[in-house]
């Protein structure tokens, strides 16, 4: 009689589950990014939003490498660093992965101002929500001109981000092998 050992079976090499941590190692890199765009004095209230594009671009472009529970732990990290509300940060990332992936289909293969006008939208929805609950634990609202530009600067800066996460996708693809949208 013969005991079969874990260790006796080949591994699975197709699993993503490598490429998923180093996603998720990447998106806590990036909430890192915004505090250090905070110590700015040109972004001091109103920084841009780099985890909104890289979530909608992964949740885009590879929805099966950034799953929700990543999502959730970057929102909530972000809320900690930076002292916000909990639950305000992640659940506004929420909403991103989940409109991001709304019409994910129809996204793959669209001009690029498509997708910009979809971002921006999304980057709408997500500011309103943050008012929304700014206003209901304070009744009161921010400094308008800081909200809009902190908006207005990621809706600019999201063609930036596009093409560097599409190079370095790109970059990892090239170098790693082909990865199956």
């Amino acid at each position: 009689m013969s005991v079969n050992s874990p260790l006796d079976s080949p591994a699975d090499v197709r699993s993503t589950l490598p490429t998923q941590i180093l996603i998720a190692l990447a998106g806590l890199l990036l909430v890192f990014l915004e505090g250090s765009l905070a110590t700015w004095s040109i972004f001091y209230a109103s920084v841009p939003l780099p985890t909104i594009a890289f979530i909608y671009y992964m949740r885009v472009n590879y929805p099966h490498l950034l799953s929700l529970p990543v999502i959730l732990l970057m929102g909530l990290f972000g809320e900690m660093m930076f002292f916000d509300m909990l639950g305000s940060r992640a659940t506004g990332l929420m909403i991103v992965a989940l409109l991001s992936q709304l019409n994910m289909a129809s996204q793959q293969h669209v001009e690029f101002t498509e997708l910009w006008a979809n971002f921006c939208l999304i980057v709408l929805v997500y500011i309103i929500f943050r008012l929304a609950v700014f206003f209901v634990f304070y009744f009161t609202f921010p400094d308008w001109r800081a909200v809009f530009f902190q908006a207005g600067i990621t809706m600019f800066l999201f063609p930036f981000f596009f093409v560097v996460m599409s190079s370095i996708s790109a970059s990892l693809s090239q170098l790693f092998g082909s990865n199956s949208r």
